[in-house]
C-alpha cells in the first residue's frame, strides 16, 4: 500500500488491512488515508508591445514556457516582430529546450524579413 494508512476510528491506532475488528478496542470503524503527490509547474510568459503616437504597433515580443513537441521536454519560446523599418517587417523566432542539467539547447532559430504591410506616407 505504500504510504497509505488505515486507522481505527475509535482509538486512533494504525491498523493493517486484515485487522478486523481493532485488536485494541474491538471497533470495526476505520479511517482510510491515501497520499497523493502532484507536481505543479509554474509557467511564465511575457508580452511586450510598443506603439507609436498614431497607435501603430512598431515592436512586439512574446516569451513563454512550453513543452517541446519534438522531445516532450520543457522549452522556452521567444517571438519578436520588429516593424520599426517602414519598408520591412522582421520576425525572430527561437526555441530552447531545457536539458536535465538545466541548460538551454537551441533547437530552432529563424529570422524572416518580409515587406511591411503599412507603407510610409508620401509627402
Amino acid at each position: 500500500m505504500g504510504n497509505d494508512k488505515i486507522e481505527c476510528q475509535e482509538c486512533g491506532r494504525v491498523l493493517s488491512d486484515n485487522q478486523r475488528p481493532c485488536p485494541h478496542c474491538g471497533s470495526n470503524k476505520r479511517n482510510y488515508y491515501e497520499e497523493a503527490r502532484v507536481a505543479i509547474g509554474i509557467s511564465v510568459s511575457t508580452e511586450i508591445k510598443h506603439r507609436d503616437k498614431t497607435g501603430f504597433l512598431k515592436f512586439e515580443s512574446k516569451s513563454r514556457n512550453k513543452t517541446s513537441g519534438r522531445t516532450k521536454r520543457r522549452a522556452q519560446e521567444t517571438i519578436a516582430i520588429d516593424r520599426t523599418d517602414p519598408n520591412f517587417t522582421k520576425k525572430f523566432h527561437q526555441v530552447k529546450e531545457i536539458t536535465e542539467e538545466g541548460k538551454a539547447d537551441f533547437v530552432h532559430a529563424e529570422e524572416e524579413t518580409y515587406p511591411a504591410k503599412r507603407r510610409p506616407k508620401k509627402s
